[in-house]
């Protein structure tokens, strides 16, 4: 007998993968965990039966919400990370030697524990002595930051459960206040396509927008999340532009060596379609750019 998981993106429309074995199952005091193997994808983790992160493509999603706001912040020392819990945002922070301390705050320990035993490769950064790890509330900690960070990534799940919360503009007032003068803020946004979640994108990028100085969006191919087409908000506190000149340093230092993230991706990602540019018409800053 074949089995599959089936994770519905709308009501006409769904995703499925062939399961080889269920790895690990839990409910945890904030959501189910599941952990699968599959032909596909290899090791597939799911929260509440949505695809977290899978062996296959997470280099993809994990590339660019780090690479593109620690690219643009040469002298970037303190970073923090909201969520991730899979370990791989951590891991690809490591990857800077500046970097002297990396703060992170998962609210599920269980997500942690299950990344430490069925993703290994994912969540090496764990083992780095920089790494900070805080097993509590992301919007309550950035609350009670004292000194301020450089850059804040907001690696969370979806804006619903859990991480529901760090999808308010109470949330985002209080990262603006953690953050330097010069400071970055990047999260995650759902796709664009579908109208059911094209509605959260503009919801969450108007409370960045009331809040930050200036707003930008860029975007991803991750095969396993909804439509394929996913996107990012990179809000910016002072000057700091994605493409401005500070951003060779960073280019210059990854170069071809990462399997997603290169200046030529880092460029053509904040190059938007026309829709995605009327969906978010007077919100985003993409026009001020020089992509060509």
């Amino acid at each position: 007998m074949e089995l599959w998981y089936t994770e519905e993106h709308s009501p006409n429309c769904r995703f499925s993968l062939r399961v080889t074995r269920q790895l690990h199952s839990e409910k945890t005091p904030f959501q189910q965990l599941d952990i699968v193997a599959t032909p596909e994808y290899g090791r597939v983790m799911l929260l509440d039966g949505l695809v977290m992160t899978t062996d296959r493509d997470e280099f993809v999603y994990h590339e660019l919400i780090t690479h593109v706001p620690l690219a643009c912040l040469p002298e970037a020392r303190r970073v923090l990370i909201i969520g991730g819990g899979d370990g791989g945002t951590a891991r690809e922070a490591c990857r800077y030697p500046r970097l002297e301390t990396i703060d992170m705050v998962e609210i599920d320990g269980a997500v942690i524990e299950a990344a430490r035993a069925w993703f290994p490769d994912i969540c090496a950064g764990f083992a780095d002595p920089r790494l900070n790890l805080t097993v509590g509330d992301g919007m309550e900690y950035v609350r009670k930051v004292a000194a301020p960070y450089d850059a804040i990534i907001v690696d969370s799940t979806d804006p619903v459960g859990p991480g529901e919360h760090l999808f308010n503009e109470a949330f985002y007032r209080d990262c603006y206040a953690a953050l330097g003068e010069q400071g970055v803020l990047v999260s995650q946004g759902p796709t664009p396509i579908q109208p059911e979640f094209a509605g959260l994108l503009r919801e969450q990028a108007e409370f960045i927008a009331r809040t930050f100085d200036r707003l930008y969006l860029y975007l991803g191919h991750i095969p396993t999340y909804p439509t394929g087409t996913w996107c990012f908000l990179f809000a910016a506190k002072g000057g700091i532009e994605p493409l401005g000149s500070r951003t060779d340093a960073g280019w210059r230092t990854f170069g071809e060596r990462l399997r997603y993230y290169n200046p030529g991706v880092h460029r053509g990602a904040f190059g938007l379609p026309n829709y995605v540019r009327r969906q978010l018409d007077g919100l985003i800053a993409n026009d001020r750019l020089d992509i060509a």
